[in-house]
């Protein structure tokens, strides 16, 4: 009885996650389409090169890992061209918030089968398995996207002594692989529970 008052609560719970998941969901999706378009726009329609003005205000800031954090202000951007800067940036947050999109949907279906009470259906080894797959991409892609927007920093404003170096993103490869195997795992315990009700 307080197992089966348990899992109702559990389901709520789930529900919750699911109306947040697919909130992030819709604006992850709506922030990635708009970043693209931005980036399109500017593209076509902004000059170039695109000088700031020396009464712009514009400014903003880099971090490395939560570690080391580069301030940009007017100063430093005067006689630079930010067009390709800004292009390269709405770019990469595209990239990024469109793959937390994918990986949401996954996640949405996956909280949804189990308010249907079919969680361990087989559909979701096979959502585990999309997941995996795009972490592991992304541990690729993003980090790709990350050198070419720094790169394209330092080249545009000239800092010396400054190199980009390029890496894989370990943390996400490494849960990507983790989702993988557990995908298998959620696959193989389904067909043997297959297997079971066959038998009896």
């Amino acid at each position: 009885m307080n197992q089966i008052k348990n899992f109702e609560k559990f389901k709520k719970i789930t529900k919750a996650l699911r109306i947040i998941s697919q909130i992030f969901y819709t604006i992850s999706i709506g922030g990635g389409v708009l970043s693209l378009l931005a980036a399109i726009f500017i593209s076509i329609l902004l000059k170039s090169p695109y000088i700031l003005s020396p009464k712009s205000r514009l400014s903003f800031s880099i971090t490395a890992n939560n570690i080391v954090e580069l301030k940009f202000d007017n100063a430093l951007l005067s006689n630079v061209d930010v067009k390709p800067i800004i292009i390269f940036t709405l770019i990469m947050a595209s990239v990024v918030l469109l793959i937390f999109a994918s990986i949401l949907k996954q996640t949405i279906q996956i909280l949804r089968s189990v308010e249907n009470d079919t969680p361990f259906a087989v559909e979701n080894a096979t959502r585990l398995n999309k997941i995996g797959i795009i972490l592991i991409v992304s541990s690729f892609v993003i980090r790709i996207f990350e050198f070419l927007s720094a790169n394209t920093l330092i080249n545009s404003i000239n800092l010396p002594n400054v190199t980009v170096n390029y890496s894989v993103d370990i943390t996400m490869l490494f849960l990507g692989v983790l989702l993988l195997v557990l995908s298998g795992i959620f696959s193989y315990g389904n067909y043997l529970q297959k297997e079971y009700d066959e038998t009896v």
